[in-house]
């Protein structure tokens, strides 16, 4: 979620906010965990938002995630 939100906001289209999405994981999966996430995020976005709104959205896309999860909507990202 996080990343096709940042795509919109930055105005890719479709296609490149499937491939920017794809990197986004690349870098979590190189490096796991948020820090690195979120940097990659704000130099990305170059000031349209504030770190703290970035985290914000992390954390009510994760909730829902995991919502969505309990109840089976979802499975295994991998």
């Amino acid at each position: 979620h996080i990343a096709f939100w940042a795509a919109a906001v930055m105005g890719m289209t479709a296609e490149e906010a499937v491939r920017y999405a794809k990197e986004i994981i690349r870098v979590d999966l190189e490096t796991p965990g948020e820090e690195v996430v979120v940097a990659k995020l704000m130099k990305d976005l170059k000031g349209e938002r504030t770190e703290e709104s970035v985290r914000q959205l992390m954390r009510e896309f994760l909730l829902e995630a995991r919502e969505r999860a309990a109840k089976g909507e979802i499975g295994s990202m991998l």
